[in-house]
């Protein structure tokens, strides 16, 4: 659809983007919420929740974009990524670590939400979108760190 038919489809341009955002969130979340269903260790639904992230990533960079690129400047955005995504995400990621004494620590799904998606948002602006596969193994390591930790003292 031409830009202009699909900004016409609404009376203000915020409503067309807020509209724009929420397809690409829904698109973007959809295989990231079915990963963190999988069966397996928490380690293994991490990696797995992660990796379809950077997998739908690296098959929609312009989706992708908007929500985490672009979506700030466009809705005058209180964060600096599209915040119903961070949120969710950040709320997929505390359901899968582990539950365990003094973990989950507080927040850290939060930040670790963050760190994802502030590597993909400048991968994204680089043109790098298709090299965001190679991330997988690599974060997951730096989120479980704590978690591994708290298991091997356990």
């Amino acid at each position: 659809m031409p830009r202009a038919a699909f900004f016409g489809l609404f009376p203000r341009s915020e409503e067309a983007v807020g509209s724009a955002c929420e397809v690409a969130r829904d698109v973007l979340l959809e295989p990231v919420e079915a990963a963190a269903e999988s069966p397996g260790r928490w380690e293994e639904r991490l990696e797995a929740t992660i990796g379809a992230l950077l997998e739908t990533v690296r098959e929609e960079p312009y989706l992708a974009g908007l929500c985490f690129v672009h979506a700030p400047f466009l809705l005058d955005a209180s964060g600096p990524y599209d915040r119903a995504f961070m949120e969710t995400f950040a709320g997929i990621l505390q359901e899968i670590l582990p539950k365990a004494k003094g973990y989950p620590l507080p927040r850290y799904s939060e930040l670790a939400a963050s760190g994802i998606v502030a590597i993909i948002a400048r991968r994204l602006s680089g043109g790098e979108a298709d090299l965001l596969g190679d991330l997988r193994g690599e974060l997951t390591a730096v989120i479980s760190i704590p978690y591994l930790r708290a298991e091997a003292e356990g």
